[in-house]
């Protein structure tokens, strides 16, 4: 569920999957709200390693790159429909883990290190801080203890510390080391 990624487009499915399921509507990431509960029923899932899809993340239009800290917490919103649909299917001891590991990604990093660090207004950043802590409390007691971070040593440890720190509204030192690599490498690079 969680490794599936949540975007419906590169995935082939039986029709039957969707039988009482739909996609959520007015909020951002409709995405993330369904398919991890369509993979989650899939009985059988198979890995098909050749592209056969072109999808363009650079558009100026894409909610990518956006930010519209009025929709980011639309997140939180997804992933408490995945959790209720697969509390409601009596999927959740089997899916648990990986519903974390969803949350984590989605509501932890994706939206502090991607969204909330582009956000100028402090008390903006606080309270989406603060939202993104009483969701995962709410589900996921004692989450703050766990590292389920992607990336090599140092992108870990680095993402890591970047989420304590804004979890601790230390936003400027957050920024500092989340954004001053991504400027140097830009300079040195180009991208």
């Amino acid at each position: 569920m969680s490794d599936a990624g949540s975007t419906p487009w590169n995935k082939f499915y039986k029709a039957d999957l969707w039988n009482g399921c739909f996609f959520p509507e007015g909020f951002w990431y409709e995405d993330l709200g369904i398919v991890p509960v369509i993979i989650a029923k899939a009985k059988k899932i198979v890995n098909i390693n050749e592209p056969l899809y072109i999808y363009e993340t650079s558009r100026g239009g894409s909610q990518t790159n956006q930010v519209q800290a009025n929709k980011f917490l639309d997140v939180k919103y997804m992933l408490d429909n995945v959790y209720n649909c697969i509390v409601e299917l009596g999927l959740f001891e089997e899916s648990k883990a990986q519903l974390k590991t969803l949350y984590m990604e989605h509501l932890v990093y994706v939206t502090i290190l991607e969204k909330t660090t582009k956000v100028k207004d402090k008390k903006t950043k606080k309270y989406l801080i603060e939202e993104i802590r009483k969701g995962m409390d709410s589900k996921f007691p004692g989450w703050e203890a766990d590292n389920f971070s992607t990336g090599n040593f140092v992108t870990k440890r680095l993402k890591n510390l970047v989420i304590s720190l804004y979890l601790n509204r230390m936003f400027i030192l957050g920024d500092i080391l989340w954004k001053a690599p991504k400027k140097i490498k830009y300079k040195l690079t180009g991208f």
